[in-house]
């Protein structure tokens, strides 16, 4: 890929030709604003790129003397109405290096910007993090921007991230059509990735009609793969199809086999045998494609049930407001076979510190409620056959999803994963409106990511 670059007064528009310098990126993020301060070129930037065609992301330089209420709300102003492919994004340093800035501000900014815009990547470096925050990272689950000046190729992370989103690699020398300094940055992952991330991607279908179908039988069941290894370099895992499980293939490449999606290949070698060539088995020869039929039967709740959408959500707004993720993690915990509702679940996380800043769920309370749960972690777009495999192993998704997904911004909202279909189809429960339903027919964008919760005994 070309670089993605980031600008912003710095880089004044009358010292750019923005034919030249658009046609040798892939994107470009902008610093909407530092402090309270409107960045200038903001609008000149967004406006030459955006009629170019260039992916762009927004960016906040936030400081310790303004309240963290104030710079979002200044924010939000400033990104109103853009089309941001490529995100928001939080910049966390010091100002001119001086010990200002400090771990509860950057907390407090968080909390208010991703209730107003939804989610923030983070930017910053090794030093700059460690002299906020030490070793603590309560933003650990969220997308990293990297600031790491090396010859090398591969990044430095601070404390607490296991992996990059974006990789700020250099701030010196120009580009074609800017002659000057500019920062310059790599994205971790494929072209394919890339403009999945963007919204670019037209979705593959697989054919109508698979080519065979095969038995998987590995013992610990049958790891899948977003894409086949190619010259012994793996793609990620992206879920589980369990042993015995009857599976339709779409597709051959070299020695990996293509199953319904283009995001689930696994090696043909081993682990599966054809079903037209085994001997017919004792039991039931066909079983639902690719996942499995599975349905979760207890109870779901409403957020606008007249006996609790008007108490308060922790301490502040209502259930019946914004009590969506709470209510999805009242199902979660009815499913491990742990008895919660709204009220019992909403007072005891006010009374126990299980919200930050007034509402925000801490996932890892559930932890100190019930000592036989564990926090399985914030995982990030992930594959719906990844859902679907959660939901079969009685370990439901509680995901996020854009609530209005024809502006450009996120309108943040939580469901609840509560079946699996005949066809692989992930079926979602929606606490806004109490209703049951395929995900695909009611949420269409990629999903950004999800939690869940595990029984430990």
């Amino acid at each position: 890929m070309k670089p993605i670059i980031d600008i912003s007064a710095h880089q004044p528009s009358s010292l750019i030709n923005y034919d030249q310098l658009a046609n040798a990126v892939d994107g470009v993020i902008l610093r909407a604003c530092y402090g309270m301060q409107a960045e200038r070129e903001f609008e000149n930037h967004y406006r030459e790129f955006k009629a170019r065609g260039v992916p762009i992301g927004a960016y906040h330089y936030i400081v310790e003397y303004r309240t963290a209420s104030e710079q979002v709300d200044y924010f939000a102003r400033q990104v109103a109405g853009k089309e941001l492919k490529l995100g928001y994004w939080c910049d966390v340093e010091l100002e001119n290096n001086a010990p200002k800035l400090t771990a509860g501000q950057v907390e407090a900014y968080m909390a208010r910007v991703e209730a107003k815009l939804g989610t923030l990547g983070i930017y910053t470096s090794i030093s700059q993090w460690q002299a906020i925050f030490g070793n603590r990272n309560p933003f650990a689950d969220r997308k990293l921007w990297v600031a790491y000046y090396t010859t090398g190729d591969t990044p430095l992370l601070p404390f607490g991230w296991q992996s990059w989103w974006l990789w700020q690699y250099s701030n010196k020398g120009g580009m074609p059509g800017y002659n000057f300094d500019i920062d310059k940055n790599r994205w971790h992952g494929t072209d394919e990735e890339y403009r999945d991330w963007i919204g670019d991607s037209e979705p593959v279908e697989p054919p109508a009609e698979p080519l065979f179908k095969v038995r998987v039988i590995a013992d610990i069941g049958l790891k899948y793969r977003a894409c086949p290894a190619v010259d012994d370099v793996q793609c990620p895992k992206v879920g589980t199809n369990k042993k015995g499980a009857i599976l339709s293939v779409y597709e051959e490449r070299n020695g990996w086999y293509r199953i319904h999606s283009t995001l689930q290949w696994w090696s043909m070698a081993k682990w599966t045998v054809r079903v037209e060539d085994e001997t017919p088995p004792d039991e039931p020869p066909e079983q639902p494609p690719v996942i499995g039929d599975g349905m979760y039967c207890g109870a779901t709740y409403w957020q606008r049930d007249p006996r609790w959408r008007d108490k308060p959500l922790g301490t502040k707004s209502t259930i019946g407001a914004n009590g969506c993720a709470m209510v999805c993690t009242a199902i979660a915990m009815n499913a491990l076979g742990l008895h919660e509702n709204p009220v019992s679940l909403n007072d005891w996380m006010t009374a126990n510190g299980g919200y930050a800043n007034g509402n925000l769920i801490i996932w890892q309370a559930l932890e100190r409620k019930h000592p036989t749960v564990k926090w399985d972690s914030m995982v990030y777009r992930p594959s719906d056959a990844l859902l679907a495999d959660r939901i079969m192993q009685g370990r439901l998704p509680i995901i996020v999803v854009d609530f209005n997904e024809s502006t450009p911004q996120q309108d943040m909202h939580w469901v609840v994963g509560v079946g699996v279909d005949n066809a692989g189809n992930v079926i979602i429960f929606d606490p806004w409106d109490n209703t049951i339903g395929k995900y695909r027919s009611k949420y269409r964008k990629p999903t950004e990511r999800f939690t869940s919760y595990s029984r430990l005994s």
